[in-house]
């Protein structure tokens, strides 16, 4: 659990096998989707050169939105199928969205951060502290796998 800090790869552990669940329940989906967007905005810091800036960023982007047309797709598909209102009006996922309000709060945190590293940093502290935003990403995203973490640890202390 907190060998990921120090390698970031190592947030593949908690990233894989929750891909491998994430197509049975709408719960385990909304938890892979943000899990593996942290997951990738972690490894952020290892692309460091500003001609691989818009590649990352354009990569997370077409995978966020890939993964939030299958997820939706494949719900509907199966809410369909079984007579459930998973994506009708009044259900959990109109009213919630698809990740909750937290889930999207912790996203556009993301975005925060992203924003003062490239654009307010230098203005604010020019050459001092050059490693702020490399501290901030990597806590931000500890915060982001530890809650994962905890998460998984909820379910299965109440499925057992």
């Amino acid at each position: 659990m907190f060998g990921w800090h120090v390698h970031e790869k190592a947030s593949l552990h908690f990233t894989i096998p929750l891909a491998l669940i994430s197509m049975d329940s709408l719960n385990d989906a909304r938890h892979y989707f943000l899990l593996s967007i942290v997951s990738c905005y972690s490894l952020f810091p290892l692309l460091f050169e500003s001609q691989e800036y818009l590649i990352k960023v354009l990569l997370l982007l077409i995978y966020a939105a890939l993964m939030w047309v299958g997820f939706t797709s494949h719900f509907a598909a199966n809410s369909n199928q079984e007579g459930k209102k998973v994506n009708r009006p009044g259900s959990t996922v109109k009213k919630n969205g698809f990740i909750g309000w937290v889930g999207l709060s912790y996203l556009l945190g993301i975005a925060a951060i992203e924003l003062w590293s490239r654009v307010f940093h230098n203005h604010v502290f020019s050459d001092r502290l050059p490693f702020l935003p490399l501290i901030m990403v990597s806590l931000y995203c500890g915060a982001g796998m530890m809650y994962s973490w905890m998460w998984q640890l909820v379910c299965i202390v109440r499925h057992t």
